[in-house]
């Protein structure tokens, strides 16, 4: 029994063991490579992650999507080629495992809201200032108005005069 529960104590600890990579992108490809994945194609995706697409001898195909900045693994499509039998295994997020991952997430999420702000801060100050010009512009046709209606009765006032 004790030969079992430190062999799990080992295998426990080398999956919560963070990478010391800070690609997350090149620690994926290089366990799909330890996996037995020969073809391994990465590529950008529209909204900036990393998608991994990779071909097993076997027949077994992955097509693996991953944000790049965080490591935040988001999705792992495993495709199971003919006569290929067992289930592909699972791929290891790194870092996640002792919170540097979500430390990391956290973090971007804080200067995307701080970035999202600002923006809203430049909006609102961008806004203000249109309708400043614009009360300015109305005050200004009012004074005009005010005037040539004065204008108008100065020289009403005159013609009554003569």
């Amino acid at each position: 029994m004790r030969p079992v529960h430190i062999a799990l104590t080992t295998l426990a600890l080398a999956l919560a063991a963070p990478t010391a990579s800070a690609d997350p992108v090149r620690d994926v490809v290089a366990q799909l490579q330890a996996q037995g994945y020969q073809t391994i194609r990465v590529e950008r995706t529209f909204l900036g992650r990393a998608r991994i697409r990779a071909e097993a001898p076997g027949g077994h195909r992955r097509e693996i999507i991953l944000n790049p900045r965080t490591g935040e693994l988001l999705r792992d499509y495993r495709e199971q080629g003919r006569g290929a039998g067992g289930a592909a295994p699972m791929i290891r997020e790194g870092p996640s495992a002792d919170g540097r991952d979500r430390a990391a997430r956290d973090r971007a999420r804080e200067r995307e809201d701080r970035e999202e702000d600002r923006r809203d801060r430049e909006a609102d100050r961008r806004e203000d200032a249109r309708e400043l010009e614009e009360d300015r512009r109305q005050d200004a046709r009012e004074r005009a108005e005010e005037n040539r209606e004065r204008r108008e009765d100065r020289e009403e006032d005159r013609r009554d005069d003569d």
